[in-house]
């Protein structure tokens, strides 16, 4: 999925740091997770995100969908109990805009959601849901609260965010998948 072992590596000792509160017009629909704890698993997902307010050089404030798990997610080791057998599906959904300079532009923003997979095991498909925050700078980010920890490599999709405001971002995410009960 595009981000290398080292990188990621390196960029998750900075998801411990903690940031702001999160950036939503109301409570995520489920309650906010203590901090991870017990044994995760190492993931990777990629998925689209489209927006009802484009990005674009302008700073904007709006909500963003993958309407559904409609994405990829990619895990190791196993889950509950039960080795991961192979790709399961991944979504998210929630508001964007706070930033370190106001809403989110082409250059930097932040947000919070929900997010939901299903991971294929021995045991059968797992279902895993929680919430996340996070923020980027340039085409880096970092998800750094919630179950799902990570970093990640944002682009846009339709629309290039420069000359045209972006109204699909495409995430490449690659973290540690903290699940209740035991990986």
């Amino acid at each position: 999925m595009g981000l290398g072992g080292a990188t990621l590596a390196a960029c998750l000792a900075l998801v411990g740091v903690p940031g702001p509160a999160e950036a939503r017009s109301g409570p995520p629909a489920t309650t906010r997770a203590a901090a991870p704890s017990g044994q995760g698993l190492l993931c990777t997902a990629d998925w689209v995100a489209k927006l009802d307010q484009p990005i674009s050089r302008t700073a904007s404030f709006g909500q963003f969908s993958s309407d559904g798990e409609t994405g990829a997610i990619d895990c190791r080791g196993t889950l509950r109990g039960h080795q991961v057998t192979g790709p399961g599906t991944y979504g998210e959904s929630g508001a964007f805009g706070p930033g370190p300079t106001g809403g989110a532009d082409c250059t930097n923003g932040g947000g919070a959601g929900d997010f939901t997979a299903t991971i294929p095991t021995a045991g059968g498909p797992q279902h895993v849901e929680g919430v996340l925050s996070f923020y980027w700078a340039g085409a880096t980010g970092v998800v750094f609260d919630g179950r799902f920890p990570a970093v990640f490599r944002i682009s846009p999709g339709a629309g290039d965010c420069l000359n045209e405001p972006a109204r699909e971002l495409h995430f490449q995410v690659g973290g540690i998948l903290f699940v209740e009960g035991g990986a």
